[in-house]
């Protein structure tokens, strides 16, 4: 018999506006960061589970997940080079603590 423990994973979203300010850059270079963000996610569709790392109704309401984009800003060029040695199941725990 094998015990299985459910954790709610609270999921915080953001906005372009509130992405732009985390990230501390301007629209221009946040809309580039936001449109890699967006390819990245589509390429692979189950990097971020167990957190969705987007949703959008229509292009001007689209909300970001906080820790997808987190990791995403800290590890950008490696994700988008393709590595496979970051993983963010592993960092989510880290991620919850330091942000």
């Amino acid at each position: 018999m094998e015990i299985v423990k459910v954790r709610p994973v609270i999921q915080m979203w953001l906005y372009k506006k509130d992405v732009e300010q985390l990230i501390g850059r301007k629209s221009t270079s946040a809309h580039n960061f936001l449109r890699d963000f967006e390819k990245f996610c589509r390429s692979r569709p189950n990097y971020f589970k167990p957190v969705k790392p987007f949703q959008s109704d229509s292009h001007s309401t689209t909300q970001y997940n906080y820790y997808a984009i987190v990791h995403f800003f800290e590890n950008r060029e490696l994700l988008m080079a393709g590595t496979r040695s970051i993983n963010f199941k592993n960092d989510l725990e880290r991620l919850k603590e330091a942000y």
